[in-house]
């Protein structure tokens, strides 16, 4: 199905974000992860041989920052998304993402998306995501997304 890696300053962005891919793919299960405490190599071989087997997944993977050079070379080398059949939404927490994104570039199927608050993607965002949970995540950002709607 499809892969992204994102990252933004905003971190409510991520979960609306999320609620998006659930709207638009509308999964049979949404499945989340982090690699904050995990072994590399336990979660990748859970996340990967499910997705044989699962159908219509999300897999919603947090921190993706703690993953090393080399562990993202590993997905780089051994992962087609493009193949596999779920959509994975590696959420990358850092105020230097920057310095991490071009690890992440050339592996395929994935596109890196920065989230932010623009005119183009509030129009987006309220077209993929409920009135309530814009309400629920309201930040100074958010409130602008309200106020359109009102």
């Amino acid at each position: 199905m499809s892969a992204f890696l994102i990252h933004s300053k905003d971190y409510s962005l991520p979960e609306i974000f999320l609620e998006s891919q659930i709207k638009i793919a509308k999964p049979d299960k949404v499945s989340r992860f982090s690699f904050k405490d995990a072994d590399f190599q336990e979660l990748a071989g859970k996340i990967f041989n499910f997705s044989l087997f699962d159908g219509r997944t999300i897999y919603f993977l947090d921190n993706a920052e703690k993953l090393t050079k080399k562990e993202v070379a590993f997905i780089k080398e051994r992962i087609d998304f493009n193949r596999l059949s779920g959509t994975y939404i590696f959420n990358l927490i850092s105020k230097t993402y920057w310095l991490k994104t071009p690890y992440w570039e050339n592996i395929k199927g994935l596109k890196i998306k920065e989230l932010k608050f623009t005119a183009q993607d509030i129009v987006k965002y309220i077209k993929a995501v409920s009135y309530t949970h814009l309400r629920a995540h309201e930040t100074v950002l958010d409130l602008v997304c309200r106020l359109l709607l009102e």
